[in-house]
């Protein structure tokens, strides 16, 4: 691909796994480093990409290839390629681009804070945080990743207000009502708590901003309003149906005496049940009605005539019903489907309020939130300003991962990037449509798919017209990346074949995902691709299969002559991931697994953890509970050398849990003697025998104690309580080069890249 440095430039470039979008991104960042003689050029580029990892990798190919330029020709590989490209867009020799690079790594060292190549998240915080007076924010938020915990404590906060709030008080006694008509169990807890997933979901914004000046007296009154109109409405619709009826009634006739086996007798029977539902009127009901003819061949002389008597009535009452239905029953469903989504609303708009209340007392506030503020400002305030308050002005925008962009993500950086095209600057989105995978996480695949267009913008807002004619106006193609420098032939065969077979699959709308996807193959190796399908679909048997599979699959790999490390096992969820990473190391693999090595599955953290506890509360069930999880690190451990650690019963078998925990910490010492935490965690360890130095989940247990007793305090309580809001979901960590299977889910792979 050729980037070219004309002075605005706005490039959209589809690049499918393994086709070096990395060295691309990276080549576009070092053209506007090292094609002007400004050698602080890297202080107005801004590149954005999806994960921390990410952005660690650019930053560290950023600097391998400064160093490679700075030391001099001849180049080879991807520091030819760059080399040759400034060569030619911007007229750079070798003894130049040298010292140039030279220049610009040591100045950049010496200033690494002015690199900006962060997450999108990353960025958002640095936007919001000059404006946090502006937008009542506390200089001291602190970030949290606990949306669970204050969902339902939100949850738990709306239902306490029963029998103090009068609004609260009738929502949830409607919600119960509602639970027990649906037959499902009438305590809310659960449907609420399911309800409030909404609150992650960009799409409720507005909506819950709405109802944000509304009483529950407001709610109430129209849902009061609505079931009376659509209690007339039923009214009209049935006596219609019901006054035909009788008149078919009252002839006496059979129903095979009907047309076409009493079509427009069941037509008006429907109606005169009619509850919220109407289907339109086939032709073997219209046919007669309009004919006057009501009779089937099978009816007899008297059944003709005494049909026809009400031939005329049945018309007019059909010609009733349908003006009804097409003058009124849009509005109906319509009244029916706000009626019942009202009520679930207001419950939601109730959550948000407690959870912003318990956000603002705990002083913390999601990456979703500030996402919203930083929209907020960038849409009220002059992009100048913007800079201005930030302290630096981006020329140059590269955004990694647009597909799995969100909508307000988007809304947030557009003002930016036009600003820098309307400035002779440049941007640069890299993505791959077929690679969306954050739905779930508000990522909207529409936004790259209708590039260099706009996708959700309101056609009457003027500003978004005038962006939108920005991005068409500064719009040059690049060719897409093709060439897969990772995978082997046979690997890439499939793909191609898979993608090619699902877009005829796929509607017309979203066929264009998989539009010029197919990759060509650069290594020799021919690769291996099975499928193995199983008979049961769901449920134990379904995982059982699975894990037997995984098995068989790990062992022909180390046949083969493969190493556990060389292994990637990718599953769909966490759960799964757990259950496959501990089946794995059942039968003696090594597993890495940031998905299913919990903190929380390992006896020796559960082990500290409770002698935490019991320092804090010195009761019984936490010394029982330290003491079963000792027994099973010790049973673990029983080939160790050294197994005096171990805690031994008293003489008469009996365990006095709380007296033998207690004398077990007095003689390994006072844990008031420790300074911190981390420190006190790490003499609880090896008072038991255990070297934290070599073992994975305990170092991962030790920082995340200093890493929250340094934001926190020394506070075993408020360590524990962490813990259990989801600290101990956190992974274990495992260091680069370990020779272990890894386990993980699709999304977790995102990006990376295995041997």
């Amino acid at each position: 691909m050729e980037i070219l440095t004309c002075p605005t430039m706005f490039q959209v470039l589809r690049s499918s796994a393994g086709a070096g979008k990395t060295h691309a991104l990276v080549k576009h960042y070092l053209t506007h480093c090292l094609g002007t003689s400004d050698h602080g050029a890297y202080r107005h580029i801004l590149a954005l990409t999806f994960t921390n990892k990410a952005a660690t990798e650019m930053k560290e190919r950023v600097i391998s290839y400064l160093e490679g330029l700075a030391g001099g020709g001849p180049f080879h590989g991807p520091l030819a390629d760059v080399a040759e490209h400034l060569r030619t867009v911007a007229g750079i020799d070798a003894d130049e681009l040298t010292h140039r690079a030279a220049v610009v790594l040591g100045n950049m060292l010496h200033n690494w804070s002015a690199v900006s190549i962060s997450t999108i998240d990353a960025f958002t915080r640095r936007v919001v945080k000059p404006f946090a007076r502006d937008l009542r924010l506390d200089h001291d938020l602190r970030m949290s990743t606990e949306q669970e915990y204050y969902r339902t404590e939100a949850v738990n906060a709306l239902i306490d207000r029963a029998g103090h709030d009068a609004g609260t008080t009738r929502m949830l006694t409607l919600t119960c009502l509602e639970l027990l008509q649906e037959e499902r169990p009438w305590e809310p807890t659960r449907p609420l708590l399911d309800l409030s997933r909404e609150l992650l979901n960009e799409r409720s914004l507005r909506p819950l901003q709405a109802l944000r000046d509304r009483s529950f007296e407001d709610i109430a009154g129209l849902l009061e309003r609505l079931g009376v109109s659509a209690a007339r409405f039923r009214r009209e619709v049935q006596r219609i149906g019901q006054e035909a009826v009788g008149l078919f009634t009252s002839t006496g006739v059979e129903k095979e005496e009907i047309a076409y086996g009493g079509s427009a007798l069941n037509y008006f029977q429907s109606l005169a049940g009619f509850k919220d539902h109407w289907n339109a009127p086939g032709a073997q009901t219209i046919k007669p009605i309009e004919s006057g003819k009501l009779h089937s061949g099978k009816a007899s002389t008297g059944s003709i005539a005494a049909l026809a008597g009400i031939a005329g009535a049945i018309d007019r009452l059909f010609w009733d019903a349908e003006e009804l239905r097409e003058a009124r029953y849009a509005d109906h469903v319509i009244q029916r489907a706000v009626a019942r989504e009202l009520l679930p609303a207001y419950a939601l708009h109730g959550i948000d309020m407690a959870m912003e209340e318990l956000k603002r007392v705990d002083g913390v506030t999601f990456f979703s939130d500030l996402t919203r503020r930083v929209a907020e400002v960038v849409k009220d305030e002059p992009v100048p300003y913007i800079y201005e308050r930030l302290g630096e002005r981006y020329r140059h925008f590269l955004i990694d991962e647009f597909q799995d962009t969100s909508l307000l993500q988007w809304n947030a950086l557009l003002p930016l990037l036009d600003n820098a095209l309307a400035t002779d600057g440049s941007v640069l989105l890299v993505g791959d449509a077929k690679q969306a995978i954050y739905r779930w996480r508000n990522g909207e695949v529409r936004l790259f798919l209708e590039l260099p267009g706009l996708y959700g913008g309101d056609p009457k807002d003027a500003t978004a017209a005038q962006q939108e004619a920005t991005l068409r106006r500064t719009w040059r193609p690049a060719e897409p990346l093709a060439l897969n420098r990772r995978s082997a032939q046979g690997i890439i065969a499939f793909n191609n074949a898979l993608f090619e077979s699902l877009a005829e699959a796929l509607t017309p709308a979203l066929r264009r995902v998989y539009d010029e996807q197919a990759q060509r193959s650069w290594r020799p190796e021919a690769g291996t691709v099975r499928l193995r399908t199983a008979e049961k679909r769901s449920g134990d048997e379904l995982t059982e299969v699975i894990l037997e599979q995984v098995l068989e699959s790990m062992r022909l790999a180390i046949e083969s002559g493969h190493r556990p490390g060389d292994v990637a096992v990718l599953v769909r969820s966490k759960r799964l991931g757990r259950m496959v990473a501990e089946h794995l190391q059942t039968h003696g693999f090594a597993v890495v697994s940031p998905d299913g090595l919990q903190l929380t599955a390992d006896p020796a953290v559960q082990l500290l953890i409770e002698c935490l506890r019991f320092t804090l509360q010195g009761d019984a069930v936490s010394a029982a509970r330290a003491l079963q999880w000792q027994a099973i690190v010790a049973a673990a451990s029983s080939g160790a050398e050294d197994p005096s650690w171990c805690i031994i019963p008293q003489g008469d078998g009996r365990i006095d849990a709380v007296a033998t925990l207690r004398e077990h910490l007095r003689t390994h010492g006072d844990p008031a003697m420790h300074s911190t935490l981390a420190a006190l965690l790490e003499t609880l360890a090896r008072s038991f025998g255990l070297t934290p130095i070599t073992d994975a989940a305990l170092l991962t247990l030790l920082d995340e104690a200093h890493a929250w007793s340094i934001e926190h305090a020394q506070d075993i309580g408020g360590f524990l309580e962490h813990w259990d809001r989801g600290g101990g979901d956190r992974s274990t960590a495992m260091g680069e080069g370990t020779d272990a299977v890894q386990v993980m889910t699709i999304h977790k792979a995102k990006g990376l890249q295995f041997p």
